[in-house]
């Protein structure tokens, strides 16, 4: 049983999994902010840059930080919910083609891409990480 299809075009998130995502209010303690990220984290590799886009909800998990839903919150809510609502469709891997791992890392965190050359010439991601 998987949230995932698999097509000719290659792999796609379940409609119904994004949606219950997109319905989720906005958490209102540690509790809802684990909830929504653990339903994140299984569409993870469809979203670039998620742990940065995630950063301001996620420091609301550590013991140091009083609990504060503020602005800079709701917009990394708001954003993740967005980047959602139009996941790529990832590119099943070949093992004969070309393949490529493409990333960054700065004092904050990391972004990574693995894509892969189709017979096109075009550049297709098969999962990102961040």
């Amino acid at each position: 049983w998987t949230h995932f299809g698999i097509s000719e075009k290659g792999i796609e998130v379940d409609p119904l999994k994004v949606n219950a995502i997109k319905d989720m209010s906005e958490p209102k303690n540690v509790k809802d902010v684990q909830r929504f990220l653990g339903m994140v984290n299984f569409v993870a590799k469809f979203v670039p840059l998620k742990s940065g886009v995630l950063e301001p909800i996620t420091s609301l998990l550590s013991s140091k930080n009083a609990w504060m839903w503020g602005p800079s919150q709701q917009n990394s809510f708001d954003t993740i919910k967005e980047l959602l609502t139009t996941p790529p469709c990832l590119a099943v891997h070949n093992p004969g083609r070309e393949t490529i791992i493409s990333c960054d890392a700065s004092l904050q965190g990391l972004g990574a891409v693995l894509l892969q050359k189709q017979l096109s010439g075009e550049l297709r991601p098969i999962s990102y990480a961040s």
